[in-house]
């Protein structure tokens, strides 16, 4: 198998990472949100049930689970993003190097130092140099006009994290009422 090949095989598992790691920042999302979403529900529905104080230490606990579980969600999706943002450098470099990349042509490229990009492969060695910075997607990476989609959920999951410790906090305020105004 000659080293171009090898390279294309190489490139071929890069773009199976990028698809897995795309995959699994979406399918983590959407099974936190679930989980978000029926603790939020159950905390509305145990609220009109019950005024007594243990419902009250329930309804703070599962607030404060909501919150837990949106911090969880914000450091495990950071950890699969930055994997995923270095398969997508790891394949704009082998993209370049194989002459598949025309980066001349993106305006927003800009130059920056060059980076010696020394491919060995067998007995064979090539040296190019990538003269531009990484170009990534738009949608997952933010411009001036709009953020992109990691920030975007990074939010959402930060807004959860609020709401769940604002829940857990005025329901314990509650508890605390009760304990001392009998």
């Amino acid at each position: 198998m000659s080293s171009h090949n090898k390279i294309i095989e190489i490139l071929k598992i890069i773009i199976d990472d990028e698809r897995h790691y795309r995959n699994m920042f979406q399918s983590r999302i959407s099974y936190h949100t679930s989980i978000i979403l029926a603790l939020i529900g159950l905390i509305g529905a145990l609220a009109t049930i019950d005024n007594t104080p243990i419902n009250y230490l329930i309804l703070s606990f599962l607030g404060f689970l909501v919150s837990a579980i949106a911090k969880h969600t914000i450091s495990a999706n950071e950890r699969i993003y930055d994997h995923f943002i270095e398969t997508i450098r790891a394949r704009e470099k082998i993209e370049y190097f194989l002459g598949m990349r025309d980066i001349s042509k993106n305006k927003e490229a800009q130059k920056d130092e060059p980076i010696d990009i020394t491919m060995t492969i067998g007995d064979d060695q090539s040296n190019k140099y990538w003269p531009y910075q990484h170009l990534f997607i738009g949608s997952w990476v933010p411009n001036e006009k709009m953020p992109g989609y990691f920030y975007k959920t990074k939010k959402l999951f930060k807004k959860f994290r609020l709401m769940g410790i604002g829940i857990g906090i005025f329901f314990l305020i509650l508890e605390l009422k009760i304990w001392f105004f009998r």
